[in-house]
């Protein structure tokens, strides 16, 4: 401006007047996305359009600390220091190229952009559609890279529309799955993705593409409840006798498993167990994701000659201790595995935590005994008529197929050291 009108213009007036056209360039925006909503759009006339497309895409933008304040960052705990913008362009394509492919028709795309929810943005997309002659489209079509607010958007305002994942994308999913059905074995990832990229994806053979990976073997197993007579063992006699050897005895002279522990043993119990293991995953987080690496040993809170607070009895800490190591026989062999110290083994409800037993268990009243023929027990639990076997899974697991396990380390009913074990 100096320089061609001899006219002094600070950074700041530029600032300001920019932000002043833009904010009255958004209020006239928003009139008119308030307008599409309701449906009061002009029509636009012209010739019918062949194809129509649409594509849009979400990037990180890095904005002052105000412009952060209540976003969450990518890490757990850490300050955001990007915003998401999220831009959208529509484009026509009447022509290919010698290999065969569409070409986009040259100076035919408007964009639009801003930082601001999906569903504000869903909007503002449907009105740039809208004059670019979305009504006149004999065929409609929305592109993105998969990510869910995108085809919600597609959903929500261009219903019909034809959805596509774009190439770049498409192949970079392709390779996420090789890895996981291959995983680190790069020749078999190779092998697998020349077949699915190259000769179905790239070759435009989307519907053999989506066959052959629907028939992909795979399972998904949920808390499996396997060897349960030695589970029900567990969970409905030998825990029980555990605590019926501390716990308070009524009138009669019957333990009162329900009182073993008050809600001031449990909260010290598990504040020791969050203040040792919680740090172990490498987040503070009043969760334990590291349970394998958790040497949390109650002992540390037995009560020593004359201490009284701050600390639990040495009979009930012994029960505790027993309980959750699980069921031995009379020669000390493991008859079915311990259970984990989690930060769920205090919770009450109709399934309680281990160490929330109240008067009824799983099946009934728990037992009153103070003494268990483990032998015994374990020899009726094993009957083979009353226990599955475990499943021969060769084949499936020869022919490429995949077992995904997933089980609730607090569980009291079905030890996950069991299923890990297995």
């Amino acid at each position: 401006m100096r320089i061609l009108a001899d006219l002094e213009v600070t950074t700041k007036a530029v600032e300001r007047t920019a932000e002043a056209i833009g904010g009255d360039i958004a209020h006239k925006e928003q009139q008119e996305i308030r307008r599409a909503v309701q449906l009061d759009l002009p029509i636009v006339v012209g010739e019918p359009i062949p194809i129509l497309y649409m594509q849009m895409d979400g990037t990180g933008v890095p904005v002052v600390k105000k412009e952060t304040e209540g976003c969450k960052g990518k890490s757990d705990g850490q300050p955001a220091h990007t915003r998401e913008a999220k831009l959208g362009c529509v484009f026509t394509q009447t022509g290919w190229d010698e290999e065969g492919y569409p070409m986009r028709d040259a100076d035919s795309t408007t964009y639009t952009g801003a930082i601001e929810t999906a569903d504000e943005f869903g909007k503002r997309l449907y009105l740039e559609a809208w004059k670019r002659g979305w009504s006149r489209a004999a065929k409609k079509v929305v592109i993105g890279d998969g990510a869910e607010w995108i085809w919600n958007i597609a959903k929500d305002h261009f219903p019909g529309a034809i959805q596509i994942v774009d190439l770049y994308h498409a192949r970079q999913h392709l390779w996420e799955l090789a890895r996981k059905l291959h995983p680190n074995d790069q020749v078999s990832q190779k092998t697998w993705i020349k077949v699915h990229q190259k000769r179905l994806l790239d070759k435009s053979k989307i519907e053999k593409l989506v066959a052959a990976i629907r028939s992909l073997p795979s399972t998904v197993s949920g808390d499996p409840a396997m060897r349960t007579g030695l589970s029900n063992l567990a969970i409905g006699q030998w825990i029980p006798v555990a605590y019926n050897q501390a716990a308070p005895k009524d009138g009669s002279g019957k333990p009162q498993i329900g009182n073993l522990l008050t809600d001031g043993d449990r909260i010290l119990f598990m504040d020791a167990l969050a203040k040792q293991c919680d740090p172990k995953d490498g987040a503070v987080d009043g969760m334990i994701f590291d349970q394998l690496g958790c040497n949390f040993d109650p002992e540390i809170l037995a009560c020593k000659a004359g201490q009284a607070d701050g600390c639990i009895a040495p009979g009930k800490i012994a029960a505790i201790r027993k309980a959750f190591a699980g069921p031995k026989n009379a020669y000390g062999t493991q008859v079915y595995p311990g259970f984990l110290y989690d930060t769920g083994i205090a919770t009450k409800g109709r399934v309680p935590g281990l160490l929330a037993l109240g008067s009824n268990g799983l099946f009934g009243p728990y037992t009153t005994a103070t003494e268990l023929d483990v032998d015994k027990a374990a020899l009726h639990a094993s009957d083979p008529l009353v226990e599955p076997a475990s499943t021969n899974l060769s084949t499936f697991s020869l022919n490429g197929g995949k077992l995904i396990f997933f089980h609730g380390v607090s569980d009291p009913w079905f030890s996950a050291l069991d299923t890990l074990g297995y």
